[in-house]
C-alpha cells in the first residue's frame, strides 16, 4: 500500500517527486474529496487518509485555474483552482486522464 505524504512542501500524488510552485489542498466535500482521493492512490485509496494532503498543479489541465494567464505573466504569486476541479494529469500525456474541470 502506498504510504501517504504530509509533507505540507510535497504533492501527494503516488510517485510525483517533481518540484511544485503551486500546491493545492485536499476539498473537504464530497463527491470531490473521493475523487482526487482516487486519482493521488491510482483507486487505491489507503485507510485512514491523512489530514494534510496536496496536489501540485502539474496534476490539473490548464482550464482549471481560474488566473492561469495572471499567473504565466507574473501578476499573480499562486494559481487558484476553479471550484470543483478534480486532477486528470499523473505525469505525461499517456497515463492522462480524459477528465476536464467543467
Amino acid at each position: 500500500m502506498p504510504k501517504l505524504q504530509e509533507d505540507k512542501s510535497k504533492c501527494s500524488v503516488v510517485g510525483c517527486s517533481n518540484p511544485h510552485a503551486s500546491l493545492h489542498r485536499f476539498p473537504a466535500s464530497e463527491p470531490f474529496r473521493s475523487a482526487w482521493l482516487s486519482f493521488i492512490f491510482h483507486g487505491n485509496v489507503p485507510t485512514p487518509v491523512g489530514k494534510v494532503i496536496f496536489v501540485c498543479a502539474q496534476h490539473f489541465k490548464d482550464d482549471c485555474f481560474c488566473n492561469l494567464r495572471q499567473y504565466k505573466e507574473g501578476f499573480a504569486e499562486r494559481l487558484c483552482l476553479i471550484e470543483g476541479s478534480i486532477p486528470s494529469i499523473f505525469g505525461d500525456d499517456e497515463q492522462s486522464t480524459l477528465v476536464s474541470c467543467k
